[in-house]
């Protein structure tokens, strides 16, 4: 296993920094920038979006990564915008049955 990646955490990308958000249902936050694709995750994919986001700007992929606290209710507008300006959208979810 190699050294840790690191996990930019701002709307600009920027390696390093941290983002502080207030969590308010129904909106979601955009964690890093990007127009190629975008990576949305609810919970713990959040942080394999963000991996994986790492990992394709190493490949010159450009990814938006757009964490969504709740579901219910759902920003749909963050989501459609992302939609509209991103070249792919991408959904991660762990499928859970309880």
């Amino acid at each position: 296993m190699g050294p840790p990646l690191p996990l930019p955490l701002s709307p600009k990308g920027g390696e390093g920094e941290r983002l502080c958000a207030k969590f308010v249902p129904g909106k979601a936050v955009v964690l890093r920038g990007g127009a190629d694709a975008a990576l949305i995750g609810t919970g713990e994919t959040v942080v394999q979006c963000l991996l994986a986001a790492h990992a394709a700007q190493l490949q010159g992929v450009n990814c938006r990564v757009i964490s969504v606290h709740t579901i219910k209710p759902l920003d749909q507008e963050v989501i459609l915008q992302a939609g509209s300006e991103c070249g792919a959208v991408l959904v991660a979810e762990e499928h859970s049955v309880h």
